[in-house]
């Protein structure tokens, strides 16, 4: 049974609605603990919301325009 609410996708500090999304980020910060967490989790909840207010989606193939927009971020 799918959860279509929208919700947290861990602990509450990364909120999306997207249901792959929020399975993603849980899956991804799983692998990290203590304040090695903390941080990924931060620069990931910076790295969302920076794809989202420029329309981008995080999990889409890159193709080389969304890739030179994001190297923008990274600097």
């Amino acid at each position: 049974m799918e959860n279509s609410q929208p919700g947290p996708a861990v602990s509450g500090a990364i909120v999306t609605t997207n249901h792959v999304r929020r399975l993603a980020v849980a899956a991804y910060l799983a692998r990290f603990k203590g304040q090695s967490r903390v941080h990924t989790e931060s620069d990931l909840r910076s790295y969302l919301t920076w794809c989202e207010s420029h329309g981008l989606d995080p999990l889409a193939p890159p193709d080389r325009i969304s890739s030179s927009i994001s190297a923008g971020f990274r600097r």
